[in-house]
């Protein structure tokens, strides 16, 4: 709760709004929007448009008084990075044919090869494969967001960039043409790589 309007955060796929929205409101806040669905639904459109696609993170508030709604979008760092990269989510209608694929067992994937491990059913633990890549100029804009947010527990600015960069490992993306991000963090603990001043890069929102 801040300054008296509760706060809640809502992943969703941007651009678009679930069907369970008039549930899920009613349990977050304890309202029956049924009157003003269709206006709900446009401002959670409406608010993550230029996050069509993605699963973005959006932060609800709901004014006590007033009963008014906002919605605004508050990515995380993976967030932005894919949106920073060449990776193309795939749209609503792709994702339904990959699910049904998968029930059927006929979509290419790879598993998680962990010894002693249950044998689970298609489309479960699944790690998809994307060819996501991104420079590093969007890295620094993104490590400044990081900062300006309050979103990172990193010192000083190297370390931030560091930390951007092993969020690009973990979210299977690629740094300046192809290369692997921990090779590219190894080279900027090194001092190999010179990094700008702070002050002097945009910020990625």
């Amino acid at each position: 709760i801040m300054d008296g309007e509760k706060v809640v955060i809502k992943r969703i796929y941007g651009g678009r709004c679930g069907s369970n929205l008039n549930l899920w409101l009613y349990k977050k806040f304890n309202i029956t929007p049924i009157p003003r669905d269709e206006d709900i639904r446009n401002t959670f459109i409406s608010a993550t448009s230029d996050w069509t696609n993605y699963k973005i993170d959006t932060e609800v508030k709901l004014h006590p008084k007033t009963g008014q709604l906002q919605v605004r979008a508050v990515p995380t760092a993976s967030q932005m990075i894919l949106r920073a990269s060449s990776y193309v989510p795939v749209t609503y209608q792709e994702r339904n044919l990959i699910t049904g694929s998968l029930d059927k067992g006929g979509w290419e994937i790879t598993r998680r090869n962990v010894k002693g491990a249950r044998d689970y059913k298609p489309g479960q633990h699944v790690k998809y494969k994307h060819e996501g890549d991104i420079d590093l100029i969007s890295v620094y804009a993104i490590a400044k967001q990081q900062r300006k947010r309050d979103k990172t527990n990193a010192q000083n600015w190297k370390d931030v960039v560091k930390e951007t960069l092993g969020i690009c490992y973990s979210a299977g993306v690629t740094v300046e043409g192809g290369q692997n991000p921990l090779k590219i963090q190894r080279k900027v603990i090194q001092d190999k790589i010179v990094l700008p001043k702070e002050e002097e890069v945009e910020l990625f929102l």
